[in-house]
């Protein structure tokens, strides 16, 4: 494989990663805690962690398909197609 090609893939899934994480640490603030049962209050620094969070994770993606910009070939577009289809 390319240099170039496995550098920016290897950045996507570490990107990628990060927004797994970002996602999660979003989900966990707003979803029923599972000992109560009762759903978390969003407070306006929780929301504002979120909306931070969600951003990073979309931000991530745009900065893995950018990765790929002077790119060809069959990783780029398989890359591409599955960037896709996490939005």
């Amino acid at each position: 494989m390319n240099p170039r090609i496995r550098a920016a893939y290897i950045d996507c899934l570490e990107l990628l990663d990060d927004s797994v994480d970002a996602l999660s640490r979003s989900l966990t603030s707003v979803v029923p805690s599972a000992s109560s049962g009762a759903v978390k209050p969003l407070t306006a620094s929780s929301t504002e962690d979120v909306l931070t969070w969600l951003s990073a994770a979309l931000t991530n993606q745009d900065t893995c398909a950018d990765g790929f910009s002077d790119v060809s070939g069959a990783v780029k577009d398989q890359m591409a197609s599955n960037i896709k289809d996490l939005s």
